[in-house]
């Protein structure tokens, strides 16, 4: 497990859903894509909100 940057948690919580809707339309990402985005970009906010970090965990 690995604590991700206070900067890229903080970064991602800022996205509104206008830029993150341009985005995905700019990069051509189908609904499961931008489903997915939005599920980083949620707990990034609670968590910036609960003043707390966020970990990612990888499996190999």
């Amino acid at each position: 497990m690995e604590r991700m940057a206070p900067d890229t948690v903080a970064a991602l919580a800022a996205v509104d859903d206008a830029r993150l809707h341009g985005y995905a339309e700019d990069e051509l990402l189908d609904a499961f894509e931008l489903e997915r985005i939005t599920d980083l970009r949620n707990p990034a906010r609670e968590a910036m909100r609960l003043k707390q970090g966020m970990y990612r965990w990888m499996c190999v």
